[in-house]
């Protein structure tokens, strides 16, 4: 499958490391990643795709509801860097984090790999943002 470009509209979504490349699981690379709760679009897409991707379930996001993480190499194989976007609503680019619980429209790109049908994260632009808490 051709690389296919999508849009996940007005998606519920926590823990966006959007801004600053987190490492990757037990390597010293880094990437960017969203969780983003499965609504009745991301099933039939990961439905329809067969999608090589798990959904999860933990009380302590989204109430208990069904979610799966998206991520992207902050590097290509190619060498070259890439950066987390976030757009606002009128599509400017934004410096504003997003908050868990914010509703966004999220730019995903389908393509495979060697396990199967994948799903990439994108920019995100914001439908309702909702500013993170401070924790004391």
């Amino acid at each position: 499958m051709a690389d296919k470009k999508i849009v996940l509209k007005n998606v519920e979504v926590n823990w966006a490391k959007l801004f600053d490349a987190a490492p990757k699981w037990q390597s010293t690379e880094l990437e960017y990643s969203i969780d983003v709760k499965v609504n009745d679009q991301l099933a039939k897409l990961m439905k329809d795709y067969k999608l090589n991707k798990q959904t999860k379930n933990k009380d302590t996001a989204f109430n208990g509801a069904d979610f799966i993480t998206l991520k992207l190499d902050e590097k290509t194989k190619n060498g070259w860097v890439r950066y987390g976007e976030v757009f606002d609503k009128e599509g400017n680019p934004s410096s504003d984090l997003v908050g868990n619980g914010s509703k966004v429209n999220l730019f995903v790109s389908l393509g495979d790999s060697p396990y199967g049908n994948i799903i990439k994260l994108g920019p995100v632009s914001y439908t309702h943002l909702t500013l993170p808490t401070k924790r004391i």
